[in-house]
């Protein structure tokens, strides 16, 4: 048989400079977040709210649940605390590494701070971040 040849041309049709935030989006990190609501399973992308990177958790089944982040969606890039069932009443500091490193370390909703959420109920989990430092910490709240 014969070879299908194609070809392919490009040419500039213009040339735009970027706005401030676009030249920061070029730069920004992405974070999905990853739990036991999934089985583990999906990780999905927290989206920049412009101060934080923001999550609504909607829960399909009754808590606790517990999750971590994936920093670009790699799961050897993960996001941590450095103690188990952290919430915003727990003192933690933000652990960074692979799944060795995690450790099974996870902030939990639904410990700590009140009764576990009740299914068909939602949390807005944010993940606060600065460009020149990075992720800063986690927190959520009823959404």
């Amino acid at each position: 048989g014969g070879a299908d040849g194609r070809r392919l041309a490009w040419r500039e049709v213009r040339r735009e400079a970027l706005t401030d935030e676009e030249s920061v989006q070029t730069v920004r990190r992405r974070y999905f977040i990853l739990g036991s609501w999934s089985r583990w399973r999906r990780p999905e992308e927290m989206v920049w709210s412009g101060s934080a990177f923001v999550y609504t958790l909607r829960l399909d089944r009754p808590g606790p649940h517990s999750f971590q982040v994936l920093r670009d969606g790699d799961w050897e890039q993960r996001l941590f605390p450095s103690v188990a069932d952290a919430g915003p009443g727990v003192d933690h500091v933000l652990g960074f590494g692979d799944a060795r490193l995690a450790g099974g370390l996870c902030w939990t909703v639904g410990t700590g701070e009140g009764a576990a959420p009740h299914a068909g109920t939602s949390v807005e989990v944010l993940l606060s971040h600065d460009v020149a430092d990075g992720p800063l910490g986690i927190t959520w709240h009823d959404a």
